[in-house]
């Protein structure tokens, strides 16, 4: 019986790239649901950020409040979070079935995806490991992406395979298992914490944007107290920009939609893994056949 060929290893680098010609060539498909819902998502917190523009400056006013009315703030503050989060993580659940429908080789199919995201023994397999991607995903400048290297499969397991809790050993077998010049669970590891660096960066960037718009229309304010000050007077009053009211719903309308550049990093993260994961079913596979 003639051995079949193995098929093509395309490395780190050519996992990362890709992942991103996926998510290039398929942007119609999971950009505009990923937009849009992760643009309302922003808008609860864009609301308390209005509101409540210095906490620390709330802080020292809620002495001389009535109880009820701290209360009742608090709720609508915690209710409009839990709202968020509820928002991100609905606008993720899409994001990846519809990516894993791509990454498979399958045409998108949202409700039949949801459905398979519905079982509960997948569910709590995602649970115990998205502990260890959320880790992974906030400790990554201190390398903690390496966490990935043998769990880093098991989100995309469970699903692909309705495995429930099994999907821990079957990861760690993928994900440890020696494929070319690495091995898959180190693949995602160097993927997303590239990911999450270049997020780094262009959020560093945009706030760095956002500081200088607000320096500049705070300008005149500063100007005017620095002028005060050179005459040997005390400002009566604070610098603030001019043109609050503008300057404030200008900054929210920026913020909201950008909002969308934060879940990428995350959609990037979930698009090597599944990619990563059918690369070493099929160097399984292969590994399989080719054996006498």
């Amino acid at each position: 019986m003639p051995n079949t060929p193995m098929p093509s290893d395309p490395g780190i680098a050519g996992t990362v790239l890709d992942a991103l010609r996926l998510l290039s060539s398929q942007v119609r498909h999971w950009l505009p649901i990923v937009a849009a819902l992760s643009m309302i998502a922003a808008v609860p917190e864009a609301v308390i950020e209005h509101y409540i523009p210095d906490p620390m400056t709330m802080m020292s006013t809620l002495a001389q409040m009535d109880v009820q009315l701290i209360l009742a703030g608090l709720g609508t503050v915690l209710v409009l979070l839990a709202l968020k989060l509820l928002v991100e993580l609905v606008a993720l659940m899409f994001a990846f079935v519809i990516l894993a429908d791509l990454s498979a080789g399958r045409t998108p199919d949202i409700m039949q995806g949801m459905r398979r995201l519905a079982s509960w023994k997948l569910q709590f397999a995602w649970l115990a490991a998205g502990v260890f991607e959320q880790t992974a995903i906030s400790m990554w400048w201190l390398g903690g992406t390496l966490l990935l290297l043998p769990i880093g499969l098991v989100t995309t397991v469970a699903y692909e395979e309705d495995s429930g809790f099994a999907a821990f050993p079957r990861a760690l077998h993928l994900g440890l298992m020696e494929m070319g010049p690495a091995r898959p669970g180190m693949r995602i590891a160097v993927a997303v914490t590239i990911g999450f660096f270049v997020g780094f960066v262009v959020s560093t960037i945009i706030s760095f944007v956002s500081c200088a718009t607000s320096a500049a229309t705070s300008g005149p304010g500063l100007l005017d107290m620095y002028t005060t000050l050179q005459g040997g007077a005390i400002p009566t009053a604070t610098p603030g920009p001019t043109g609050t009211t503008g300057a404030e719903w200008l900054g929210t309308a920026f913020n909201i939609l950008l909002s969308p550049l934060a879940m990428l990093p995350t959609v990037f993260m979930m698009t090597v893994q599944q990619m990563t994961y059918w690369q070493a079913r099929r160097f399984e596979e292969g590994s399989t056949a080719a054996t006498p």
